[in-house]
Parts: structure tokens; sequence; C-alpha cells
């Protein structure tokens, strides 16, 4: 599918790995499933077209759309993954390892970040992890959740979230209803549809049970992630990232609740909160020269990296000719600093 995946510079993020696709399926062929068993099997032979049975066909139903848009927009959202551009923090100087270059003289040089993804081959910001089915470093990565095809991070936390609360929300509607429906019809001995109805509703009672309690589960050990700004992973590395800022990461905003935490839509960060919670930038400091690559030179950088030090390296020695004063000592200097690049890329 042309411009759909996890790689840098796709045009629609979607992870194409054929389990996790199957398991996006099976989600909106149950929720198909819970629609059409409340409607045809519980509610019209039970309450039929009245005012209570259209109210409550209007809100399971809806609910049960709000539930499968919420894993749609969850599933096709950029968890929160590290572009390529990205570089650490204005200020942050124990993000790099400082590469001396003799040409410039003792301490001069260029720098090179200490995180770096061998995998992804970029900037690895601390709170990023890396994923090896996506293929990317995620920022505040939770897991990879298979029935939302995805990773959980930054970006998409709050639609995980709402998917689980959704889906609890339509189980237990689902259960409470069929319930009433059979103390209602069997208690009272009153006829409420056909005997092949009660096999659907079965199915729909056991469907309700499992995914009701499994998302419940899911939602008591989301607390501390959305309470603390701490993912599974944090937690289960026993790590507590400090951040300056006082805002909810996952669904926005305070910590308090707002009606907007129940929108399916994307988390939206203040601008001048979201690059601290994100961990890096993407903006670029002029005359600042960082050669990409892991801190040991090795396997790892690019050949795109390796044209970036040649270019950088030349920079410099034409500034150093134009101070000396001649053009000539301008193309010796660009010479001799890609020379020396070029001996380094090759230790």
């Amino acid at each position: 599918m042309m411009g759909f995946g996890t790689y840098h510079g796709a045009k629609q993020w979607m992870n194409m790995e054929p389990c996790g696709l199957i398991c996006g399926c099976m989600t909106y062929m149950l929720i198909a499933y819970a629609m059409y068993a409340f409607t045809t099997a519980v509610v019209l032979p039970w309450l039929g077209l009245s005012l209570l049975g259209l109210t409550h066909l209007l809100l399971f139903n809806a609910l049960a759309l709000v539930a499968g848009y919420s894993q749609f927009r969850a599933m096709t959202t950029d968890p929160g993954a590290v572009p390529r551009h990205a570089r650490p923090l204005p200020g942050d100087d124990d993000e790099y390892d400082q590469v001396e270059d003799p040409m410039l003289g003792e301490g001069q040089g260029a720098q090179r970040y200490k995180r770096w993804c061998r995998r992804c081959r970029t900037y690895k910001p601390a709170r990023a992890h890396h994923c090896s089915i996506c293929g990317r470093c995620v920022v505040k990565m939770d897991h990879h959740c298979p029935w939302v095809n995805n990773c959980i991070g930054l970006g998409n936390h709050k639609l995980f979230i709402l998917f689980l609360f959704y889906i609890f929300v339509i189980s237990a509607y689902a259960l409470v209803m069929c319930i009433m429906r059979f103390v209602s019809c069997v208690g009272r001995h009153r006829s409420c549809g056909k005997a092949s109805h009660n096999l659907l509703i079965v199915f729909l009672v056991a469907e309700a049970l499992l995914f009701g309690l499994f998302t419940m589960c899911m939602m008591c050990d989301q607390y501390a992630v959305v309470m603390e700004n701490r993912t599974q992973i944090d937690r289960l590395k026993g790590e507590k990232h400090d951040v300056d800022h006082d805002v909810n990461e996952v669904f926005g905003g305070s910590h308090d609740f707002e009606m907007h935490w129940l929108y399916p839509t994307p988390v939206r960060l203040p601008d001048e909160t979201l690059e601290v919670a994100r961990g890096y930038t993407t903006r670029t400091s002029p005359g600042h020269v960082v050669l990409p690559g892991p801190p040991d030179g090795g396997p790892g950088t690019s050949e795109r990296s390796a044209g970036v030090r040649h270019r950088a390296s030349a920079a410099g020695g034409e500034a150093a000719g134009v101070e000396g004063g001649g053009v000539a000592a301008a193309s010796a200097s660009a010479l001799a600093g890609a020379e020396l690049t070029g001996g380094l890329r090759s230790r």
C-alpha cells in the first residue's frame, strides 16, 4: 500500500504487520456482532420500537461506533516516533560527546550524540524506546498492542485508553440489558422473541464478560500512566523521568478531569511543553555541528552521515582560510578537513 507504513517519511502511519492487521479486523467484527445481537436479539424482541427501545438502540450503537473509531484512530495515529532530524533540547549539553579536531586545536571540533539508536538511525531521547515491530523509537512507549496494531506512546495513549473505556462501557451496557431482559421475560413468563435469539444472547453475554473484565483490568493498570506520566516500561525498569511542567501528557491539560478527555481525538499539548514531553527538538542551531552516529564511531553511521561530516569539515576549513586572509589557504584547509574526516570514519 503506497504511502502506508511506519518508516521515516510515510504519508500515513499504519503498521502493516499481518498478525496485527488480523487482530484489528477481529476487533471490528466483535464490535459489529455486539451491535447486531444487541439490536436484533435483545432490544427489538423485548422493547420493540418504543421510545425506550429506540433510546437504548441509539445509545448503545453510538457508543459502539465511538469505540470502533477510537480503535481506528489509535491504530492510524503516530504514537510518537522520533524523526531522523531530531536533536537534543537546547541547553541539554549532557546529551553530547565532544569529538576534537586536531586541525582546529585542543578542545575544538564537532559533537556527537551520546544516545543513538543503531536500528532506526536516529537520536534517541531519554524517554524513548525502540519497538522492533514498528521499527522506530517511540517517545513514552508503554507497550505494543496487537488489538490496535500499533505502539502505545505519547501520540496515541489517550486514544488507546478511550478504546478500552468505551469497550468496557458497551460490555457493561450489554450485560445489564441482557440480565434485565431475562428477568422481564422469563420471570413474568412473557414471550420475548424467538428461541433462536437465545444463542445470540449467550454469545453476547460471553463476549461482554470477557472483554468487560479485560478492559477493566487494563484501565486499572493504566491509572498510574495517567496520573504519574509514567509508562509501563518505566515502572518495570524503576525509572521516573522528571519533566518541567504540570501537564497531563496522556489527555492534555491539567490532571483534573475535563470533557475533552472523552473525545476520540489525538492529545494536544501546549507548544511550550510539547518539546519537553518529547525530549527532543527539530529546530536547528546555527553554527552547531553534530556528527550523527554511535559514540564509538562504529557501524551505525550511514553514508548520509558521512556526507554531513564532510560538509561540516569543509565549511570549517573555509572559515579558517578566510580568517588567514587567502583563498588558497581556505581550499587547503577544506581538503585537509575532508581527509581527516575520512580517516576518522575509517577508524
